[in-house]
This record gives structure tokens, C-alpha cells and sequence, in this order.
């Protein structure tokens, strides 16, 4: 029994460091090529290096880090052009095949929660939110819910804050005009549900998801 509880524990405490430096991730306090070794990081949370390990095994599985041996751990280029490219590859298949069983399963819940994600996306735009990740990526996420396998949906949320999105560094202008016609592609993806045309709502994300491989 003693040994179960250790384990738990151990899992448990894994879990929390992934959760942690994931966060430092996703907010740029952990830039590209930034070096997380596993002594330094068990020193600074208080455990032995093996949860630590596990968190950042976690992480590389999910495509945050990767891990080279004596060197530990590098946190990934996110705006490196191929790995751009790869997000949003992966993101088309799994998003095409998702409204096409989303569209079959398609109830007046499911078009009322994908429609609450698509007035989040439009008062962001309307409140100059545009960083909000968020609320982008819960339209999606709606979506791929909808068609009903949570495998895919494990896939899509290993994936979603890995895929870039506006350049906080362009000018207000720039993001105005970024964020209206992401409001816009999202609206279209939703009308062509409401209209339950699979081939046409497959045609609108790869459109949109491809939008931001070429940038």
C-alpha cells in the first residue's frame, strides 16, 4: 500500500510541474532554445528529479520541449517556419474529419455552444483582445467535442497552444485587421454547420488554418 501512495503522489506531483512550466511556456517567460534541466528545476520545486523528469517527458510528448541527452531539456521554436507548418497540418486533418462528424451528430446544444465560442471570439475583437489564444482556440475545441470521439479530443489539446497565432509584436492596425478577418473565417466555419455542409465547412478551416502556415 505504501508503495501505491508513492506512486500517486509522485504522478501527482508530475502533473503539477508540467502544469507549472508549461504555463512559462505558453506566456514567452521560457523563450525558444531556453535549457530546463531537471537538478536545477527539482531544486527550485523541492522533489527529486524524477517527477521533474516525468513533467518534462510530458511536455516533449505534447511538442513544448524537445530533449537531448546530457543537455536536457530546450524549449521549441514556435515560430520556426517548419514547425508552423506541422502544427497546422495536423490541426487540418484532425479539424476536417472533426466537422464532419460534428456536422453528423449536429443537435441544437451542439450549434448553441459553438455559436457561445463564436460571440467570445467577436467581443474579443470588438474589446482589442486580440492575444487571447483562448478564446480562438475554444472555438475549435467545440467543435472537435462535438464530433463525439475524446481521443481526437486528447490529440487537439496536446496540440491547441502550440499553434501561433497574431504577432504581438505588429502594429494596432495590423491586429485590428487580423482579428476581423479571424472573426470573419470563424463565422463562415459556423454558418456552413448551421447549413450542415460538411464540404464546404472542411473547405472554410483549411482555408483559415492555412492563413497561418503562410505567414
Amino acid at each position: 500500500m505504501v508503495k501505491t501512495s508513492s506512486k500517486v503522489n509522485r504522478k501527482i506531483l508530475a502533473d503539477q510541474i508540467y502544469e507549472v512550466l508549461k504555463s512559462r511556456i505558453i506566456s514567452g517567460e521560457y523563450p525558444a532554445g531556453f535549457r530546463l534541466k531537471d537538478r536545477g528545476l527539482a531544486e527550485e520545486f523541492d522533489v527529486s528529479s524524477i517527477p521533474v523528469r516525468e513533467a518534462l517527458r510530458l511536455l516533449r510528448s505534447q511538442g513544448f520541449v524537445n530533449i537531448f541527452p546530457y543537455k536536457g531539456a530546450e524549449v521549441v521554436d514556435f515560430k520556426n517556419p517548419r514547425y508552423t507548418k506541422d502544427i497546422y497540418e495536423a490541426r487540418i486533418m484532425i479539424e476536417c474529419f472533426s466537422v464532419e462528424k460534428a456536422i453528423e451528430n449536429i443537435n441544437s446544444k451542439i450549434i448553441e455552444n459553438i455559436e457561445k465560442r463564436l460571440n467570445d471570439i467577436r467581443k474579443a475583437c470588438k474589446k482589442k483582445d486580440y492575444e487571447n489564444t483562448f478564446i480562438d482556440s475554444a472555438f475549435h475545441r467545440e467543435i472537435i467535442k462535438a464530433a463525439g470521439n475524446p481521443y481526437i479530443l486528447n490529440i487537439f489539446d496536446s496540440i491547441k497552444f502550440q499553434s501561433p497565432h497574431f504577432d504581438k509584436n505588429s502594429n494596432s492596425q495590423d491586429e485590428t485587421d487580423d482579428a476581423l478577418v479571424s472573426y470573419k473565417n470563424h463565422k463562415r466555419i459556423f454558418d456552413c454547420i448551421v447549413a450542415r455542409d460538411a464540404k464546404k465547412a472542411k473547405q472554410e478551416i483549411e482555408h483559415h488554418l492555412t492563413h497561418f502556415m503562410k505567414e
